[in-house]
């Protein structure tokens, strides 16, 4: 169980608290170069769970919005990135076709 104020290694966080569980939470954490983790997401007490994927949300809509040809992804990055993530991001640009 996460503690409030507990440090924690990941770079983002999904807090999931279905209303019935409160104050109790599912942490979700992950680093920049993991993917998102499919998570369960409640609904209304008489729906099912739902397991939502947003790294596949967010691959369509990137897609979709062609926001590869408006990012320019040579501008400096801010806040700053780790010197890991930073080699793993320009590795990454390198490799594009």
């Amino acid at each position: 169980m996460i503690v409030l104020y507990q440090s924690i290694e990941h770079d983002y966080r999904l807090l999931v608290s279905p209303s019935n569980q409160r104050p109790q939470a599912h942490l979700y954490a992950f680093k920049l170069q993991d993917a998102i983790p499919v998570f369960s997401l409640p609904l209304s007490l008489e729906d099912p769970e739902i397991n939502l994927d947003l790294q596949s949300i967010l691959h369509q809509v990137y897609d979709q919005g062609r926001y590869d040809l408006i990012i320019d992804y040579k501008q400096k990055i801010i806040p700053a990135l780790s010197a890991t993530d930073a080699i793993w991001v320009e590795n990454i640009l390198n490799n594009q076709d």
